[in-house]
């Protein structure tokens, strides 16, 4: 069930059209007509602070429809974006199943508990991205957030990715959830 806005309940998918697909996210200030870096690809998280809202902000104010959704009850969003611009943006509406690694055998039924968690082998949204498109996920782990991007399908060499996405999402997931392990 998704969060509440205006006392209704919502999971919604939409799309939206860009004039241009996404290229990645600036690295630093940049001026007009000047040579400026920025990033394809990534993982960033709400530990890193300011950098990371303003990336958000970002999106939020160019593929999210303006006063429908409320940012603070996001709690995941998948962005898949095509080559020519198209977006199909998921919030709150994927089933995310995470498959783990145990640190302790368990029976079936018996309760999982996080410290019981080795590590997060694979993780499945339940979404199709297409390898020649780009992605943008935001997922949260209590009140941490993540927000994994690889948009170098839509670089002008068009490269497809060429690596399965769930157990890098894994990584991210593991990174996220246990960050005082990666300190």
């Amino acid at each position: 069930m998704g969060s509440l806005v205006g006392g209704h309940s919502w999971n919604i998918a939409f799309e939206v059209k860009l004039e241009k697909p996404f290229a990645g996210f600036a690295v630093g200030c940049g001026r007009p007509r000047r040579k400026m870096l920025i990033q394809t690809s990534g993982f960033r998280t709400s530990s890193e602070g300011e950098p990371f809202i303003r990336m958000l902000e970002g999106l939020s104010r160019h593929v999210l429809p303006s006063g429908l959704i409320q940012a603070s009850g996001v709690n995941h969003f998948l962005i898949v974006a095509g080559p020519d611009g198209k977006l199909t943006i998921h919030v709150n509406e994927l089933e995310i199943r995470l498959k783990i690694q145990a640190r302790h055998s368990k029976q079936a039924g018996e309760v999982v508990w996080s410290t019981d968690i080795a590590d997060i082998v694979e993780v499945n949204i339940g979404a199709d991205i297409p390898t020649d498109h780009g992605m943008c996920l935001l997922f949260s782990v209590g009140w941490r957030k993540g927000l994994y991007f690889d948009f170098v399908p839509l670089s002008p060499e068009r490269q497809p990715r060429d690596y399965p996405i769930g157990p890098v999402l894994g990584a991210a997931w593991s990174a996220l959830m246990f960050q005082e392990r990666f300190i």
